[in-house]
């Protein structure tokens, strides 16, 4: 493939993963909590008394709905980055068109923002489930990948990553920029934390094989460690024997595809 800043190769492939079910974005009209001074022991009294949602406070004239009507605005504009502060992130995640969103994973030549990436790897939602992966061949090739991703994301409203607010995003804001690329700005939904806040107590770590095996029941064999990754990559720039990126191919997408099915775990556990 190419574009205006040079070449790259891309593949795609189709997959089947269950996603979340999808939510209508009226059902937050009904989430008080995210009224400031409001938690779960008052919305519960509230709504005990019969004030059930966030028209509901207005109509009232209740105390505490100070904020309620920047709330009502954003919910009927779809302003989606204060939707995604002020209410249940996954409920938020839910109500988001489906092909507004994308799953993202990068690998790079090293550890540290400033190692170049070499494959960007995207799993998207609709019209179908499609992985693309984007694989600069060597570290001329960075540019078109980036570009070309960049393309691919700038309709989307969110990314699902992991570990994606402390090195995804960073990493691909400091190779974009590097190249004067404008970023697209995007929510981002980093598992990570969430595991950690729910599941954290139950692993031993909360490395994503290790949630694979215990949660997913899934093991992977044959597959490289992340931190062998940069190593065949280097590999393949003195060889450029393609043969050498298939098992990297493999892992990236095989990351996507557990994303979105702890993504489907977590939504469920927080749904009880």
């Amino acid at each position: 493939m190419y574009n205006l800043e040079g070449t790259f190769w891309e593949f795609n492939y189709e997959t089947e993963v269950l996603l979340p079910a999808t939510r209508n974005i009226d059902s937050l009209y009904f989430y008080l909590q995210a009224v400031t001074g409001i938690g779960p022991k008052r919305e519960a009294h509230l709504k005990s008394e019969g004030i059930c949602s966030l028209q509901d406070l207005v109509r009232q004239n209740n105390p505490l709905s100070s904020d309620t009507p920047i709330l009502l605005k954003a919910l009927a504009n779809k302003d989606w980055p204060l939707i995604y502060k002020r209410f249940p992130r996954f409920s938020v995640l839910c109500s988001i068109p489906q092909d507004k969103i994308a799953v993202l994973d990068i690998e790079t030549t090293g550890f540290g923002f400033g190692k170049p990436i070499f494959l960007i790897g995207l799993l998207l939602l609709r019209p179908k489930c499609q992985l693309k992966l984007f694989l600069a061949r060597h570290p001329a090739e960075e540019a078109a990948m980036l570009q070309a991703v960049t393309t691919e994301l700038k309709d989307k409203i969110a990314v699902i990553t992991y570990n994606g607010a402390s090195f995804d995003l960073p990493a691909l804001h400091r190779r974009a920029e590097r190249y004067d690329i404008k970023f697209p700005p995007m929510l981002n939904m980093d598992l990570l934390p969430v595991v950690r806040r729910l599941l954290g107590s139950e692993l031993p770590n909360c490395r994503l094989k290790t949630i694979e095996k215990i949660i997913l029941e899934y093991e992977r064999h044959s597959d490289p460690a992340s931190s062998e990754v940069p190593e065949i990559y280097h590999q393949f720039l003195m060889e450029q024997d393609p043969n050498l990126l298939d098992e990297v191919i493999s892992h990236n997408a095989r990351d996507l595809e557990s994303l979105v099915e702890i993504w489907q775990y977590l939504d469920e556990r927080e749904r009880r």
